[in-house]
């Protein structure tokens, strides 16, 4: 074992134990939230019960005659959203100055319109608007500018439709689909001039049956993410599109619904939206929100699907947000979710089994993100009262057999603890210093007449560094 990084995990585990610091978990009760405000405060637009309505201060403002408020722009001044008249949908911006004001029809056969995203400085909205073409309904999709009007953004073939999804920070690029006559929807851009391209090649895997559809854009337009058949990728104006890994509970498509800036973070919900919510890192891949959520501390409340979407990202890719069910209801309300990550990145707990039962089944579970200088958690469960465990911890999972067990951590360190009522917690300040994805293993053992060679053990703990 490096005698650096034993000296550092020592120092930081076996050290007299710290205040677990408290976590960033805030839920709002019965808010859908779309999307968050890129500030330091918490904000965000969303809705509830079918009128829009906006987070902030602890409390929330509601807009009567608007259904959903979906973006919001960094200051905070502008949002874009839909109200129903008529029986139809119409796309709307807000000001401070103005209020709530429809995005003005594009032609004389506009029917209905909705409103997806708008730009850093507030003033341009982008979305689709069906028209009456030859009585048929037509979706095509727009860009509204305060200066300029709107825009029906062009399609490369005759009777093609198409929708803007997402509009870059800086408003000069807008991402949606294509749908062209007889083919699968296609992700797209489009560029200030309003020119079409393409992001994924046509040897894209399910290029020729999948739908496509580009989901986010970051504040230069130069990075994209979207869900393209069941599978979400991450696109770059410099070197292409990546598939981005899927997870066994996702049985359908991995819908994307916000990005960090650089692209370091991606985060979305599976299954048609449905949930569960997903986050995507490149060191530690795609995992589930939820599961996060555990390792952070964080309880899983009483929905009956906890964490189950995520609709949004800042664009430091620190703090994440979406919504839960209430009930099983599903006419009942939602209920929102924040999480702030933090900056470190959140590294990895696993469960490496091996636990070793006598008349005892002692557990243990780890707790924090183990980002440098974070606080973090032992858990310790199901030891006998007022006897002492032995914590093992290794760099390597050495697997040894050992009082009719297996002892998994090479044995670089052995820390003896008293068990207390049987489930004590260290609580440790995880150090600075130590590289990405230094991964290391814990496990306890502890003497129990019912073992089979008077001992039992904890499961092995795997914790990897972010």
């Amino acid at each position: 074992m490096s005698p650096r990084i034993c000296t550092a995990l020592a120092l930081s585990l076996f050290a007299l134990p710290t205040a677990l610091a408290a976590q960033s978990l805030t839920r709002i009760e019965s808010f859908q939230l779309n999307e968050l405000q890129a500030s330091s405060q918490l904000s965000a637009v969303g809705k509830v019960n079918g009128t829009a309505g906006r987070y902030s201060n602890g409390s929330i403002t509601l807009y009567p005659g608007v259904i959903s408020a979906q973006d919001i722009n960094p200051l905070g001044l502008s949002y874009a959203g839909v109200h129903s008249s008529g029986g139809s949908l119409h796309a709307m911006r807000f000001n401070l100055i103005a209020g709530w004001v429809p995005i003005p029809a594009p032609t004389p056969d506009y029917l209905f319109s909705n409103a997806f995203g708008i730009s850093d400085d507030g003033t341009t909205v982008v979305g689709f608007a069906a028209f009456d073409e030859a009585g048929e309904v037509k979706y095509h999709a727009f860009r509204w500018n305060v200066f300029s009007g709107v825009e029906v953004l062009a399609e490369d073939t005759p009777g093609a439709e198409s929708s803007a999804r997402c509009i870059s920070g800086d408003g000069n690029w807008v991402g949606g689909e294509v749908d062209r006559p007889g083919l699968p929807d296609r992700a797209v851009i489009w560029n200030a001039a309003g020119v079409m391209q393409e992001v994924l090649p046509a040897s894209w895997p399910g290029f020729e049956t999948n739908h496509g559809r580009v989901h986010v854009l970051n504040g230069d337009g130069t990075l994209a993410a979207g869900g393209y058949g069941p599978d979400a990728f991450l696109w770059s104006s410099t070197f292409g599109a990546i598939k981005l890994p899927s997870l066994p509970e996702f049985e359908f498509s991995m819908l994307v619904t916000g990005m960090a800036d650089d692209g370091s973070v991606v985060v979305g919900s599976a299954n048609y939206g449905d949930g569960p919510a997903w986050i995507w890192t490149p060191e530690q891949g795609t995992r589930l929100v939820r599961d996060i959520a555990v390792q952070l501390g964080f309880s899983l409340g009483t929905s009956p699907n906890p964490f189950a979407v995520v609709s949004s990202c800042t664009p430091d890719g620190l703090r994440i947000a979406g919504w839960e069910p209430a009930s099983e209801d599903p006419q009942d309300v939602v209920d929102a979710w924040v999480i702030d990550l933090p900056e470190g990145g959140v590294g990895e707990w696993d469960d490496w089994g091996h636990r070793l039962s006598g008349n005892f089944t002692p557990a243990l579970s780890g707790y924090g993100s183990l980002a440098p200088d974070s606080s973090g958690q032992l858990a310790f469960s199901g030891l006998p009262s007022f006897q002492s465990i032995g914590l093992f911890m290794g760099l390597t999972p050495v697997e040894a057999s050992f009082k009719g067990g297996v002892l998994v951590p090479s044995p670089d360190l052995l820390k003896v603890l008293p068990t207390l009522f049987g489930g004590p917690s260290i609580s440790f300040s995880w150090p600075a210093g130590l590289p990405s994805g230094t991964t290391f293993f814990l496990q306890g053992w502890v003497p129990d007449a019912g073992g089979p060679s008077g001992f039992a053990a904890t499961n092995a703990l795997r914790g990897i560094t972010p």
